[in-house]
């Protein structure tokens, strides 16, 4: 359940339609759906195959001015390189994520290849040469800096095959 800028993709969707561990196609509507912070039944459930999303009809000018803007906030806040995105989820009644590691002083820590940007410090960077192993080391040592220094249990956003933190 992908989001930024206060929406999720998950306001978006009429339907969708999956393949499930048994080899069926099912479709459900979004009323049978279930959907949570930077989360979905999916992939769970099975292998997403279609989806219908509701859009609303735009102006162009206005759709460009509204890009431009979200453009504009994302060079000031976030890398524009290649990444992942967020690693860790915002905690429910606490700072966000990266807010917690920046006053951790983990901005620019380097595990390896892997560190946390200089920028958005939930954002892991590939500072050249990183492996898997630099990228969960660097979020096990955010993860637990964050906990020790404010009691906060950070929780993964990017999904991990076969890792636990």
């Amino acid at each position: 359940n992908a989001g930024a800028f206060g929406r999720e993709i998950s306001e978006l969707i009429n339907w969708l339609e999956f393949i499930d561990m048994d080899g069926n196609v099912i479709k459900l509507e979004r009323d049978e759906l279930r959907f949570g912070y930077r989360w979905s039944e999916f992939p769970q459930k099975g292998i997403l195959l279609r989806v219908s999303l509701h859009l609303v009809e735009s102006e162009p000018s206005k759709s460009m001015d509204l890009m431009t803007q979200f453009l504009k906030r994302r060079r000031k806040t976030q890398p524009l390189g290649k990444t992942a995105g967020c690693v860790f989820k915002n905690p429910p009644n606490a700072q966000p994520a990266g807010y917690l590691l920046d006053k951790a002083g983990l901005k620019g820590f380097r595990v390896g290849g892997a560190k946390f940007s200089e920028i958005h410090a939930n954002f892991v960077i590939n500072a050249g040469g990183a492996t898997a192993h630099d990228v969960v080391k660097l979020m096990q040592i955010g993860k637990n800096r964050v906990f020790d220094k404010f009691g906060v249990n950070l929780e993964p956003e990017i999904v991990m095959v076969g890792v636990e933190l």
